[in-house]
């Protein structure tokens, strides 16, 4: 197998970190691509639902707490964002 085959086959550990991590660091530098809020704007929906998973998971326990127990909108708002 050729160096460049090797680099392309993701059954290496080493090529595979480097892959998926490239494809995560992609979210956050790739702006177009929508996954990190353009004015630091919070999806109370999505916090949610994060708290929901949690709780399947059995990292909290019910009753489970509303997403606006941890989050002040006052600093967004301050900065003009809505």
């Amino acid at each position: 197998m050729t160096p460049l085959e090797r680099a392309l086959d993701l059954s290496y550990p080493a090529f595979a970190i480097l892959h998926f991590a490239r494809q995560t660091l992609a979210l956050y530098f790739e702006p177009d691509r929508g996954v990190v809020p353009k004015q630091a704007e919070i999806d109370l929906k999505g916090l949610a639902q994060v708290i929901a998973f949690m709780g399947e998971g059995g990292a909290i326990t019910p009753p489970l707490p509303q997403p606006e127990r941890f989050v002040d909108l006052q600093y967004l708002r301050a900065a003009g964002a809505q």
